[in-house]
C-alpha cells in the first residue's frame, strides 16, 4: 500500500526528523507500520465474523422464537466488517411493513375461509413485493415500485453483495435468495404464516390456505407454480423430495441454518485462501439444525475439494495418491470429500447447470399458463 507508506511519512517527516534516521530507516518503519494497519483491519474482519457465528449460536440456543430478520442483519453486518447500519435496516422493513398492512385494509379479497387474515396478508406482500403502488405523500402523488429480479448477477458471481436483503432494499433488484428472505421476513413482522421452500439453485416460498391447500408463490414474477411443474422443470429428482432436500416448507430454525451458511460462504468471498475451517464450522452448525440441508452439505465437500487442491500445489503433487504419500493428514479431508459428495448424491442431489437455472426462470414468464395454480389467483387481490 505505498499511498499508505507514503501518507505516514508525510505526517511524521518531524518526528522521523527528530530521530535522526537515514531515509531508508524512514522507509522500513512506514512499511512495518503499514503491514501493521493491515494486519489489524484483517484482524478486525475476522472478529466480526467470528462474533456473527456466535451470535447466531446464541439464537438457537435460545430455544425461543428465533428472528430471521435479526439472523439475516447479523450474516449481512459481519460481510460489511460491523457498518451495515441497523437503524436504516429496520426502518426499511418498519416502512414496507406499513405498506403491507395498508394494502390488506383495503384490499377487497373474494377469499372468505376462517385463515382469511393470513392469506390477506400474503396477498398484501405479494402485491407489495410484485406490483407498482400509488402513494400520496405531502400532496404529491408518487409510486413505490415493485421488486425486480437481477438476471445480470443471479448467483452474486460478480458481487456477493447480490444476495444481501439490505442491498435488495437499497437498489430494488434482488434474486432467489433475496427475494423470497425479504417476503419471509415480512410476513414474520406482520404475523403472516409462509415459508422457505428449496429447489435446485432456488428458494422460493411455500403457503397453505383451507381453500387451495399448500400452495407456492414466485417472487421472480409474482406467480404461484403448481409443484409438479417445479419438479418436470425445476431439475428435482424425486428421491431428492422423498428425502426432505427440495420442495418442502422449511423451519423457522432450518431458515435460520441457512444464514449461517451464508456466512461461511460470505468468509469465503471475503478471504477465498482461508484454511476452511471456519466455513466447515457454519456448515457442522447449519446441519445440526438442518440435517439435510443440500448447500451446508456440497459447501463442506467443496471447501475439503479447495484444501485437496492447496495441499497438492504446495507439495507440487499431480495426483491426491502422491500427496498422501508426503502428507498424511491430507487423506482425512480427502475421506470426507468423498463422504459428503456421496451423501449429496444419495439425498438425489444433481447438479443443474446454471443456464439451464437462467432458461427455467425465464420460462416461468413465458410459459405462465402451463404451470399457473388457477385456484390462487381467484384470492390474490
Amino acid at each position: 500500500m505505498p499511498n499508505l507508506g507514503a501518507l505516514i511519512l508525510k505526517k511524521n517527516t518531524k518526528f522521523f526528523k527528530m530521530l535522526g534516521l537515514s531515509f531508508l530507516q524512514k522507509k522500513v518503519i512506514c512499511l512495518i507500520l503499514c503491514f501493521s494497519f493491515i494486519n489489524f483491519q484483517i484482524s478486525a474482519q475476522l472478529i466480526s465474523f467470528e462474533n456473527a457465528y456466535n451470535n447466531l449460536f446464541e439464537i438457537f440456543e435460545k430455544k425461543s422464537n428465533s428472528s430471521l430478520k435479526e439472523a439475516v442483519f447479523i450474516t449481512e453486518n459481519a460481510f460489511y466488517d460491523n457498518k451495515l447500519y441497523r437503524v436504516d435496516f429496520e426502518q426499511e422493513i418498519e416502512y414496507l411493513n406499513s405498506l403491507a398492512l395498508i394494502i390488506e385494509e383495503k384490499n377487497n379479497l373474494l377469499y372468505k375461509e376462517k385463515d382469511s387474515s393470513n392469506v390477506r396478508k400474503l396477498a398484501a406482500l405479494n402485491f407489495l413485493m410484485t406490483d407498482s403502488i400509488p402513494l400520496i405523500v405531502s400532496g404529491d402523488s408518487l409510486y413505490h415500485t415493485p421488486f425486480t429480479y437481477d438476471f445480470d448477477d443471479a448467483f452474486g458471481k460478480k458481487n456477493w453483495e447480490s444476495m444481501f436483503v439490505s442491498n435488495l432494499l437499497k437498489t430494488k433488484k434482488g434474486n432467489c435468495h433475496s427475494l423470497p428472505f425479504l417476503y419471509k421476513i415480512l410476513a414474520d413482522e406482520i404475523g403472516a404464516e409462509c415459508h422457505l421452500a428449496l429447489a435446485p439453485n432456488h428458494i422460493y416460498i411455500k403457503s397453505k390456505s383451507e381453500k387451495v391447500g399448500w400452495y407456492n408463490t414466485e417472487l421472480t414474477n409474482g406467480s404461484f407454480p403448481i409443484d409438479a411443474w417445479i419438479m418436470a422443470s425445476g431439475y428435482v429428482p424425486l428421491e431428492a423430495v422423498q428425502n426432505g432436500i427440495y420442495m418442502r416448507a422449511l423451519s423457522d430454525k432450518e431458515a435460520i441454518a441457512m444464514c449461517v451458511v451464508d456466512l461461511g460462504m460470505g468468509y469465503d468471498r471475503k478471504f477465498p485462501n482461508n484454511d476452511g475451517s471456519f466455513t466447515l464450522k457454519c456448515c457442522d452448525l447449519a446441519l445440526k439444525h438442518f440435517p439435510n440441508y443440500i448447500t451446508a452439505i456440497l459447501l463442506k465437500a467443496e471447501t475439503n475439494q479447495r484444501l485437496i487442491r492447496q495441499l497438492m500445489e504446495q507439495h507440487s503433487v499431480k495426483t491426491h495418491q502422491e500427496l498422501f504419500i508426503k502428507q498424511k493428514s491430507a487423506k482425512p479431508i480427502w475421506e470426507a470429500m468423498e463422504e459428503n459428495y456421496f451423501l449429496a448424491h444419495q439425498l438425489g442431489y444433481r447438479q443443474m447447470p446454471k443456464k439451464m437455472y437462467l432458461d427455467w426462470l425465464a420460462s416461468l414468464e413465458k410459459e405462465r399458463s402451463k404451470y399457473e395454480n388457477r385456484k390462487v389467483p381467484d384470492f390474490k387481490r
